[in-house]
């Protein structure tokens, strides 16, 4: 049976727990180390930002996304060149682990975060602003986590890919939400019971509570008031409700580059949890043969 641990107030909240990502996954801010240029030549298929156009075309001012990459290392390179008109030359290197809604292994990048004030003033932004609504990432925070500090993590995210994301969604925005056990998760027996059930079918996450893999599996646990799902509030005021992160939709043949790298949510001895070692061995193989692992 699953007890809660007890949890310690972390004091301080960063820029990151408000935001809900982390402000390492881009690079605007310069990181000290520099920029460099790629000469393997463009792979169209690697991730790239997004040209100043495409993000106006769609609704966002791209002078206020915060955290934006510019093409210094660790976390980004500039390449040759874009790889198409709707892209730009700073190729992305930090590759981040989701699920998608039936509990897939997925990998994301992040272009950076939004505010109220990053949609355009026009019909454009309107409709951008919809289609940020429509599309949520669920986080997963560390039980000590104080509200709103979305790192540590506890397991990676799940992106709700349903309803379209990959043909409606063509900047990748998402709502932010982060999904807790409550105490009604550990009062009863027949409580734990659906705990260790689901713990037994996908192992434990970094806080020792049963890892969520799927849309189902959350809407299951949300449903019968095991977990809370709180969405982050969309005037700012919790941090950046929304931030572009795209999922890459085929990630075979070339889409995890040689000198991309994977970041991942780890337990407290630095280790994956092991439900979720799937997501090294994927990427290892995706970079190393372009394909997924046999």
């Amino acid at each position: 049976m699953f007890k809660r641990r007890s949890s310690r107030v972390v004091l301080a909240l960063s820029l990151t727990a408000l935001a809900g990502v982390s402000l390492s996954l881009a690079d605007g801010g310069k990181s000290g180390s520099g920029r460099a240029v790629s000469t393997s030549g463009v792979n169209a298929r690697q991730p790239h930002d997004f040209s100043n156009a495409f993000y106006v075309a769609n609704g966002i001012n791209p002078a206020a996304i915060i955290g934006r990459p510019a093409g210094a290392l660790p976390n980004s390179i500039l390449d040759s060149r874009a790889p198409d008109a709707n892209h730009n030359n700073v190729r992305l290197l930090q590759t981040s682990n989701t699920w998608d809604a039936s509990g897939h292994p997925m990998f994301f990048t992040v272009s950076g975060l939004l505010s109220p004030s990053s949609f355009t003033p026009d019909l454009a932004g309107m409709r951008a602003r919809q289609i940020a609504n429509s599309y949520v990432l669920y986080d997963f925070p560390k039980a000590a986590n104080v509200a709103f500090a979305t790192f540590p993590k506890r397991q990676e995210a799940i992106s709700d890919t349903r309803n379209g994301y990959f043909s409606n969604d063509p900047l990748g925005m998402w709502r932010i939400a982060h999904v807790r056990y409550n105490t009604a998760a550990f009062g009863t027996q027949d409580a734990q019971q659906r705990l260790a059930d689901l713990a037994a079918r996908n192992g434990t996450d970094a806080d020792g509570t049963p890892l969520v893999k799927t849309m189902s599996e959350l809407e299951d646990l949300r449903s019968r008031g095991l977990v809370t799902v709180t969405l982050f509030p969309t005037d700012g005021s919790r941090g950046f409700p929304w931030f572009i992160c795209t999922v890459i939709q085929d990630p075979r043949n070339g889409a995890i580059a040689a000198d991309a790298f994977e970041a991942n949510a780890l337990r407290a001895d630095g280790t994956q949890n092991p439900g979720e070692r799937v997501f090294s061995t994927t990427f290892n193989a995706l970079q190393t043969t372009g394909d997924f692992p046999h």
